[in-house]
């Protein structure tokens, strides 16, 4: 009985172990928001970011985020440091997206944003409990100078 309880625990730890850390999971949902904002599939980086841009902008942002996912945006997330913050996390960073609403037209936005996760628990095919992170929101959180060009 005791080698069983003991065997059960050491199974557990291990299992734990070899789960991603939160760092990673954090970053890879992150580079999977990023893919889906190139898609043009939901719940992408660049959907959620103008949700709150045009909120904080008013009339001068000019596009809906239903209208930023369609238009397939280049976005690029600049510094990457995460604080964890118990079921939840952020990571400051500065944006760099560019869209094409029409042709010969290119829009161009460079921001200060905080990316909120929230981290969901879930449980393994062994039962097991285990956290998956998602973005929950993309706070615009002022302007920055556009970076030159070559």
């Amino acid at each position: 009985m005791i080698y069983a309880l003991v065997g059960l625990i050491g199974f557990v730890f291990l299992g734990f172990l070899s789960f991603p850390i939160a760092d990673r999971q954090i970053e890879r949902a992150l580079e999977m928001s990023i893919a889906a904002t190139k898609q043009g599939q939901p719940r992408g980086v660049a959907e959620m970011f103008f949700t709150s841009y045009a909120a904080a902008k008013g009339a001068e942002a000019s596009l809906d985020p239903l209208t930023v996912r369609q238009l397939r945006p280049e976005v690029v997330i600049g510094h990457r440091g995460i604080k964890l913050e118990g079921d939840r996390a952020v990571i400051p960073s500065p944006l760099h997206m560019m869209m094409e609403p029409s042709p010969g037209q290119t829009v161009e936005i460079a921001a200060n944003v905080n990316i909120w996760f929230v981290s969901e628990r879930r449980t393994t095919f062994l039962g097991l409990p285990a956290k998956k992170w998602r973005i929950q929101s993309v706070e615009y959180a002022g302007d920055i100078p556009k970076p030159p060009y070559n």
